[in-house]
């Protein structure tokens, strides 16, 4: 569904590393993380809606009450950490890197926290928060809040690192 794409999409930016005075002071190798998800409304923008016929929004506006019923979601994963992923940028946006028309500002970036924030303007227009923070070097949490015209969407997650090897990861 968009909602899960978003939410993935988002989180395309797993990449936790070891010490580095840019990046966050934490392990590299297999980490467990576990999202939690909240969408208030929808993630398709409103122009995108607006071109759906009548019988498209009632069976969308149907789908989207029975995911709200079922309130937040919550998921884990287990995702392989590289040095190489420390030097791009630990938990950095990738959604929508490529598109002109979204502007990425760094907020802080020290060894135990780190912030970014996204504004993409156009008919996708959206915009969100995301801060990650080390709880130790095995373990971080973290939040990223966002949304566009049509919706918003809340994603908690936190992860542990399991080990050295990346056996296991998806």
């Amino acid at each position: 569904m968009q909602q899960q794409r978003m939410m993935f999409a988002v989180l395309a930016f797993a990449a936790i590393g070891s010490a580095a005075a840019d990046g966050l002071d934490v392990k590299t190798g297999l980490w467990e993380m576990t999202y939690t998800t909240e969408v208030q409304g929808t993630l398709i923008p409103k122009a995108a809606l607006d071109k759906m016929t009548p019988e498209q929004r009632a069976r969308f506006a149907a789908a989207q009450q029975k995911q709200d019923a079922q309130g937040p979601k919550t998921t884990t994963e287990k995702t392989c950490v590289t040095e190489e992923d420390l030097r791009e940028g630990a938990f950095r946006f990738k959604e929508g890197k490529e598109d002109s028309n979204c502007n990425y500002t760094p907020g802080i970036k020290t060894s135990t926290v780190q912030e970014e924030t996204m504004v993409c303007t156009g008919e996708d227009g959206r915009h969100g928060t995301f801060k990650v923070e080390s709880i130790g070097r095995d373990r971080i949490k973290g939040l990223y809040t966002g949304g566009g015209d049509s919706g918003n969407v809340s994603l908690q997650f936190s992860g542990k690192w399991l080990g050295t090897s990346c056996g296991g990861a998806e």
